[in-house]
């Protein structure tokens, strides 16, 4: 018989504090080996990350949003950096750097009393946002096990399941070696929310309602998106009648005040952050960037080789199938439930332009719910008797999945695995490889790629042809001959070119490989390739940038090649537009014998 709340509740605190303190230690053990070592902790700040901590430092140490000086420090910050009444903001949301600010005021503090450097993105602060991420790791992993509980789960169930989801998925590597990342905090957040909206539906104190305007409050100002999760709540109150009774509860006027307030200061604190940036209260920080609700990727992105969610955390697939298995078989009510929330947001998730996420290991939008299917996999352990062979093959499985996950850890991490752009192929070639000859093989040979793009190739060495852009063509700088193109704080736009989209590949895994010559007296610039895909009637259906930013000073001309995905192209009739693009910075940035190419990677 599974345990009563009540008594896992006052089972043994000695195995508790253990098991946190072994999945702490590991934790610290890993992130110092991968991230402390040698100037590697510069990229605990990273990638998305960097936009989502930049509120910090701006606030605390600089009192403005000069995100120029700030780029200076931490090079990844650009990519979150858009433009609005010409002015520069941050696109991310301020809710990571809320629940950062007593690891970044303590870093702070630590500056001063020990004379560090108070720059805001010295070691010690990188350690700080480490420090965080481990900190809302447990924390969303003590609010998983309290939900287990409720649920009726076993102890060893219980810590069977935490160490599941800890290490054989993707939450680790977001916990250890991208903490700056939103997933970490949305994961906590959404474990926070669902327990308190479990204890509102078992009957508890006024003070839960509070705590759950604020998880949640704190959860949608993280990523908007988690708004969709308020639509969970019947699975958790397990029956229309407690999901009714729930949401006349909290719809009574003092509840809905205690949940409304929390929302309504975080908003107004995001929008004092806008007018502070833009002059504005409100902007929409994502434009150029939209859902196609036409058309999904669902099959993609849960099986797809390129970012699957069950290919690179296959366990996931154990949690799901397994626990619907058991609300099928005990539970229609909350079998119903689960799928209203999990097909439509997957779908939603899957719509979205860059469906695949970008630079990330597995599919990082579904680590914010592991507490969510943490509950799955646990009820289907929980369900299925002690030593029989459903049990043990369970239990293998997941074993096997965990070793799987370090490995694609581990390729990932040391770019065996591309950042973004795997493929059936290339995912079974390098499928448990982990020999030093297989680092960067889909990084350093572009040409085994130009062999699929031999129809699509453009190139302008600028001495002829200004491809529309006469005016953005120089002979102060050449790569070769005398001639090359630029942009610059006046001329933002340079040259491109167009091609009409029936002339293309209609590929979703259409990716642009460029090669070219870039020059540039200053390496904080923010210039880039951009790839715009537009409609016949002008509408934008996408954009992606490829920067093309200098890292040599004193200047001298710098051979750059790289790939991007294309945008999406939704008919034969669209347009995709190629051009240079000067975003920010102070100086001119050159660019000669450019080379396009179009295709799909092998």
């Amino acid at each position: 018989m599974p345990e009563t709340p009540q008594k896992a509740l006052e089972s043994s605190k000695r195995g508790v504090y253990i098991f946190f303190l072994v999945v702490s230690v590991i934790c610290i053990a890993y992130s110092a080996e991968n991230k402390w070592t040698g100037g590697n902790w510069k990229t605990i700040i990273t990638s998305d990350g960097s936009g989502y901590y930049a509120y910090l430092p701006s606030v605390f140490i600089y009192h403005c949003f000069d995100f120029d000086k700030l780029e200076s420090l931490n090079k990844g910050l650009s990519a979150s950096c858009y433009q609005k009444n010409g002015k520069v903001f941050d696109k991310y949301y301020i809710g990571v750097s809320v629940l950062l600010a007593p690891f970044f005021l303590l870093a702070y503090f630590l500056s001063y009393l020990f004379g560090f450097n108070p720059d805001g993105y010295s070691m010690h602060f990188q350690l700080s946002v480490a420090a965080g991420g481990l900190f809302y790791l447990i924390a969303g992993l003590i609010f998983t096990r309290k939900i287990l509980i409720q649920f009726g789960i076993g102890n060893r169930i219980i810590y069977f399941t935490l160490a599941v989801v800890v290490f054989a998925t993707n939450l680790f590597y977001y916990a250890t070696i991208e903490p700056a990342m939103s997933h970490i905090y949305s994961f906590a957040l959404f474990a926070a929310s669902l327990y308190y909206v479990q204890r509102i539906v078992r009957g508890s104190n006024t003070a839960d309602y509070w705590k759950l305007g604020c998880a949640f409050a704190l959860l949608v100002i993280v990523r908007p998106v988690n708004i969709f999760c308020i639509t969970l709540i019947p699975f958790i109150a397990g029956s229309a009648a407690n999901s009714l009774k729930f949401f006349r509860n909290v719809l009574s006027p003092a509840h809905f005040i205690m949940l409304l307030t929390p929302a309504v200061v975080f908003m107004c604190l995001q929008m004092l952050i806008w007018h502070a940036e833009t002059g504005s209260f409100y902007i929409f920080s994502y434009s150029g960037e939209q859902f196609y609700f036409l058309h999904p990727h669902f099959w993609s992105m849960l099986f797809g080789f390129r970012k699957g969610w069950f290919v690179y955390t296959p366990v996931m697939l154990i949690a799901l199938a397994g626990g619907l298995a058991v609300l099928i078989w005990k539970d229609i009510f909350r079998f119903c439930s689960f799928l209203l929330f999990f097909i439509p947001f997957t779908y939603i998730l899957s719509c979205w332009w860059c469906w695949y996420y970008g630079d990330s290991y597995g599919m990082r939008v579904f680590v914010d719910y592991y507490a969510l299917f943490a509950l799955m996999l646990a009820l289907f352990l929980n369900a299925v008797p002690y030593k029989t062979v459903f049990a043990i093959g369970a239990v293998a499985a997941a074993l096997l999945f965990t070793a799987v996950n370090w490995v694609q850890q581990y390729q990932y991490t040391n770019l065996i695995l591309s950042r973004d752009s795997m493929s059936r192929g290339r995912y079974w070639k390098v499928f448990m490889k982990t020999g030093d000859s297989y680092r960067r093989i889909f990084y350093d040979n572009p040409t085994d790629s130009l062999a699929y793009f031999s129809r699509f190739i453009f190139f302008n060495s600028f001495e002829d042809d200004p491809w529309g852009a006469a005016g953005s063509i120089s002979t102060e700088y050449a790569h070769t001959g005398k001639r090359s193109a630029f942009v610059d704080t006046v001329h933002v736009f340079g040259p491109g070119i167009f091609m009409q989209a029936n002339n293309l590949p209609l590929d979703e895994n259409l990716y642009a490989h460029f090669d070219l010559w870039v020059y540039s007296n200053d390496t904080a610039n923010r210039a880039a390739l951009v790839l715009n895909s537009l409609e016949p009637d002008g509408t934008n259906d996408g954009w992606v940038g490829f920067p093309i930013r200098t890292k040599i000073m004193p200047p001298r001309w710098e051979h750059i090649t790289g790939s991007v995905q294309v945008p999406f192209i939704k008919t034969r009739d669209n347009v995709l537009k190629i051009f240079l693009y000067h975003s920010a910075g102070r100086g001119a940035v050159y660019a000669d014998d450019l080379k396009i190419a179009l295709g799909t990677p092998e």
